[in-house]
């Protein structure tokens, strides 16, 4: 590791970016901290390198004089052998990348104040004509305040043609470049303008605009095609903001808002979210959460009103589906054994008869989220199954895999009186004592609030119980501490679909599905839901995935077979339904 660049003194390895080490270092002359990134200007084409070398300087002087509390101020450029290093302003706290890679969908309050952030930071510079070239989630930092800044303007260039980029030489990241600068044109601070309304339909929807595909794929569809509505992903978002988002994605700059404060704030008047409250997102420090409440030792369960559930009036569907609904309803409340009292491995060790929820690592790609509406279906076929959905099924088959996971230990932190107490709920959820486990869960939670298992199992006993706010609630707490859980999503989408609240239910399976995309019930849950929404070909797809996962998944054959027969495929309902028979015989 390089030891010493320029006058300043390394004290160790920040991270990799795309161009090099990022090192933190000591600054003696001025007694502060600097963060400094590595531009390696060696190989290549001796005029490319000259090109880097020429823009990097030229760039960071303009960068230097900029002073903005959303920027990140860069202090020096040093240039060593093959090396160029620029020095900038050292902000603790994390990338929005990572936070995206923790939380697909941040809360919209966050998204909003981290957009604001943006906007005023690329305004300023536009006004002062830089344009940034390279906006992004990885050039976004959150600091411990929760304020964003916006990184790497030392390698942006001044918008003058005498600085243009050589033939064939394409700045940015593609994902988020605008179609002006994927093909090599001028560009402006609608460029950026652009790059940000990305940034937003990532933070909005959990994608990015055009999905994961080859760089001459991206570039085409970016240049070609109309960019997806964020409700495609994320059908609970207001219409207006569709609107918002694809303005600033227009291909031509001049169909685009005239600055990035006006697309912000078209935006929070789409999403109608009062004020900037604070945001919640945990940074790399976690705060631990608030204690709850004592409750007194005759309790048998603390109330349930804490956590407000929205439940917005679901739209009457058409007279033509009604049976199609009533047999929708009937697969939801048949499959609640499975799907409400799916159960998850807690924190207990082997010895104390408890083990922990399923964890997913890190999210894996997220795919395709299905469309929430399509045809109706044609008047001359009948309206639903033949046959009603079967019986319940049980938990393992319903949920295949939710306990596949070994026991982990109990943390060492852990008294010996909590691990007691969450083993006694344990066993009382498996007796079918809810009401009990519930007081042995709250006494868990009342002698240790801090660890997340106990909240995950109440809320299981209160969903089992049929108390759903408060269920929604004791999930939601859990989230907060462990927000990858994607079996903690499915259930409380799950509680929401009992609540009517579709919008909600929806947000939290399409994020279960991008945290684990083996989860068989959450494209199930999803699926019922677009059935709901008269979205029969969507529906479709997730039954599709689900049997894929799990082949044996007898209800998801029926609610198929339904579907199927919506769009008129008798042949393929008729197939799905002897599936379902066949499983339910064995």
């Amino acid at each position: 590791m390089v030891e010493q660049v320029g006058r300043y003194k390394i004290k160790g390895q920040l991270g990799r970016g795309a161009m090099g080490v990022v090192y933190l270092a000591d600054d003696p002359l001025l007694n502060r901290q600097a963060a400094i990134k590595t531009v390696d200007l060696s190989g290549g084409d001796p005029g490319q390198v000259d090109f880097l070398r020429t823009r990097l300087l030229r760039d960071a002087r303009a960068a230097a004089g900029l002073s903005h509390a959303n920027i990140v101020a860069v202090f020096d450029v040093v240039e060593e052998g093959p090396a160029a290093y620029l020095v900038m302003e050292y902000v603790p706290g994390e990338t929005l990348s990572d936070i995206l890679n923790r939380t697909v969908i941040p809360d919209p309050a966050f998204t909003l104040r981290v957009l604001r952030d943006m906007a005023a930071a690329l305004d300023y510079t536009h006004a002062r004509g830089i344009i940034h070239r390279d906006i992004k989630p990885a050039n976004v930092m959150i600091d411990t305040t929760q304020t964003a800044k916006i990184m790497d303007f030392g390698i942006a260039r001044i918008a003058d043609t005498r600085t243009s980029t050589p033939t064939g030489l394409v700045m940015g990241t593609i994902e988020y470049m605008s179609p002006e600068q994927v093909k090599g044109e001028a560009v402006d601070g609608r460029s950026d303008q652009f790059a940000l309304a990305a940034v937003a339909f990532r933070m909005l929807s959990g994608t990015t605009v055009f999905g994961q595909h080859s760089l001459a794929t991206l570039a085409y569809k970016i240049v070609n095609e109309p960019p997806p509505a964020v409700r495609l992903h994320n059908a609970g978002l207001p219409a207006a903001v569709d609107s918002a988002v694809s303005k600033a994605l227009s291909k031509s700059p001049a169909d685009r808002f005239a600055n990035c404060t006006e697309f912000v704030n078209a935006l929070a008047a789409a999403l109608s979210v009062p004020g900037q409250e604070a945001p919640t997102v945990t940074l790399a420090a976690p705060v631990p959460p608030p204690p709850v409440a004592p409750l007194p030792t005759s309790a048998l369960r603390p109330p349930p009103a804490a956590v407000p559930v929205p439940a917005p009036v679901p739209k009457a569907p058409p007279k033509s589906s009604q049976a199609a609904i009533v047999t929708f309803a009937a697969v939801l409340v048949l499959g609640a054994a499975g799907l409400g009292i799916w159960r998850w491995r807690q924190t207990a060790a082997p010895s104390a008869g408890a083990s922990a929820p399923v964890e997913t690592a890190k999210p894996p790609a997220r795919p395709p989220a299905a469309p929430v509406s399509d045809a109706k279906p044609p008047a001359s076929h009948p309206t639903t199954a033949k046959t009603e959905p079967p019986a319940a099924e049980s938990a393992e088959e319903a949920a295949p895999g939710a306990e596949s996971s070994a026991a982990e230990p109990v943390p060492k932190e852990i008294p010996k009186p909590v691990a007691e107490a969450h083993k006694q709920g344990i066993d009382l959820l498996a007796d079918n004592r809810a009401d009990a486990a519930i007081a042995a869960f709250t006494k868990a939670i009342q002698l240790r609030p801090d660890w997340p298992a106990s909240y995950f199992d109440r809320g299981r006993a209160y969903q089992k119980e049929g108390d759903l706010p408060a269920a929604v609630r004791d999930y939601s707490e859990f989230l907060k501490m462990r927000p990858q859980n994607a079996n903690a999503h499915t259930n409380r989408a799950q509680c929401y679909v009992r609540l009517k609240d579709d919008d909600h239910a929806l947000e939290d399976f399409n994020a279960a599905i991008a945290l684990k995309a083996d989860a068989p019930v959450a494209f199930y849950g999803r699926g019922l839901l677009h059935m709901r929404r008269h979205g029969y070909r969507a529906a479709l797809d997730d039954f599709d995935a689900a049997i894929r996962l799990n082949p044996k998944y007898a209800v998801a054959y029926n609610a198929r077979a339904n579907a199927r027969r919506q769009i008129g495929d008798e042949a393929g309902a008729e197939a799905d339904l002897r599936k379902a028979r066949e499983l339910q015989s064995k």
